[in-house]
């Protein structure tokens, strides 16, 4: 009687044999991101209006993309304005466009420039956190150059 026990407990409808769950399935694929620019500047910011450029994200891995989150994390002059995002997921090809704004509130000083960072945290593997700098002047600019180097083929991964 014992031995009849426990051979009826090792059927497969108790969950002791190999059964698997056909709604189970393992994650596949790689996410990866391009991003449509590296840092973003204006020029000739007109002083009392805004500015608006877009940052586009694409899906290029095999894999879902999640945007954890998109966010100015450096704006001491309060210039620079995001809608800030959060648990965005992409599927591979897919894109999403958001827009990034400078404003220099009337009475900005023309020998003033604005400098902040937008970071942007997802799950690519080859870059988790991206930060890509802003940097705003005001039309007519009579300060001193600011001295950066060339991000045009930055990698803002590093």
């Amino acid at each position: 009687m014992i031995l009849a026990l426990a051979l009826a407990g090792c059927g497969n409808d108790t969950g002791f044999g190999d059964a698997v769950d056909p709604t189970i399935t393992a994650p596949s694929g790689v996410a990866t991101m391009e991003l449509s620019a590296a840092s973003f500047t204006w020029d000739a910011l007109v002083v009392g209006y805004s500015n608006s450029q877009d940052l586009t994200i694409t899906s290029v891995g095999d894999g879902d993309l999640e945007i954890d989150e998109i966010k100015i994390v450096t704006d001491p002059d309060d210039a620079f304005f995001f809608d800030e995002i959060e648990d965005v997921v992409l599927q591979p090809t897919q894109t999403v466009t958001y827009a990034v704004v400078a404003d220099m509130d009337v009475g900005w000083p023309l020998d003033a420039f604005a400098q902040g960072q937008l970071r942007i945290r997802t799950n690519d593997s080859a870059c988790i956190t991206a930060m890509l700098p802003l940097l705003a002047y005001p039309e007519g600019y009579t300060g001193e150059p600011v001295q950066t180097t060339d991000t045009s083929a930055a990698n803002p991964c590093d």
